[in-house]
């Protein structure tokens, strides 16, 4: 049968649609949000809706940078809503940041001059993504988290928010982030992303006080409880080698998984703090148990 090509397209592009889903069947449903790394979306199925997903690393080491990067392919490849809240308080701001992913332009560069020729293109391309994506960023900070999620509610009544990225809930160093960050604020948190199927992801800096793994690799066990546990997974990048145990082998740079009723799981990926981008390495995500 002789078929017109505009029918032949439709059906290409299905097929296009689905071998680009079929790289982690297990995401077919509506129940999860993609990170844009295979290998973490087969270990974790990906950002689920109606929870909180907590990324948490020694400074430096990329929390931010991870968060943006699945907020990024949310919006722009899934045209997923999403809403950045900025609570760093730094020149190097969200929007900023994103803008340095998405041309693959050093930070430093945007920040202080010296850009190419060259780089000027990538900076319009980047931008003009960006415009397209359903991105929604705060950067002032809140009084309380009551104020955030009421200013969360109206935004998701009138733009049907899928992902939430607070960057900062928790600083050690800084003490900045939301006032009063205490196991009732975690609480209302939880009870906003399970009342409206909203995917919450949380960025916070490690405690070092609470630090008692040496050079192994960071755990939940360095994260305060009190935020630790209203998470269903826990994300902890790192920049450097590290073992999971005190007799293991050194592993190289990637993320350590803690998901909730799973054994801990470390997916190899490099980070380019320059751009604050990161890759995946050998693309596989391993499930290794704990000792001890």
């Amino acid at each position: 049968m002789i078929h017109q090509i505009p029918l032949k397209l439709a059906d290409c592009a299905m097929y296009i649609e689905k071998m680009n889903k079929s790289y982690c069947p297990e995401l077919s449903n509506d129940n999860f949000i993609r990170t844009g790394f295979p290998g973490m979306d087969q270990e974790i199925k990906g950002i689920p809706y109606g929870r909180i997903t907590l990324i948490s690393s020694e400074i430096l080491h990329g929390k931010t940078s991870l968060a943006l990067s699945i907020a990024r392919h949310a919006a722009m490849k899934q045209k997923i809503a999403t809403v950045i809240v900025d609570l760093q308080g730094k020149d190097c701001n969200a929007s900023m940041r994103l803008i340095a992913q998405s041309g693959k332009i050093p930070i430093q560069l945007l920040m202080t001059g010296g850009l190419a020729d060259t780089d000027w293109g990538k900076i319009v391309h980047a931008l003009g993504r960006l415009d397209d994506a359903p991105i929604f960023i705060k950067d002032d900070k809140p009084d309380s988290i009551e104020t955030l999620i009421s200013e969360l509610e109206a935004t998701h009544g009138t733009n049907r928010i899928g992902l939430v990225v607070i960057d900062g809930w928790f600083d050690a160093a800084n003490q900045t982030g939301i006032r009063n960050k205490d196991e009732n604020s975690m609480r209302k948190l939880h009870r906003f992303a399970a009342d409206s199927k909203i995917a919450v992801i949380l960025t916070v800096q490690l405690n070092q006080a609470l630090r008692r793994s040496g050079n192994k690799i960071p755990s939940r066990r360095d994260i305060p409880f009190e935020i630790s546990n209203m998470a269903e997974t826990v994300l902890i990048p790192y920049n450097h080698a590290r073992s999971l145990s005190d007799e293991g082998k050194s592993e190289e740079p990637g993320v350590a998984v803690y998901k909730r009723g799973n054994d801990p799981a470390f997916i190899p990926m490099e980070f380019n703090a320059d751009i604050g981008l990161f890759s995946c390495g050998n693309g596989r995500a391993g499930t290794k148990k704990k000792k001890g």
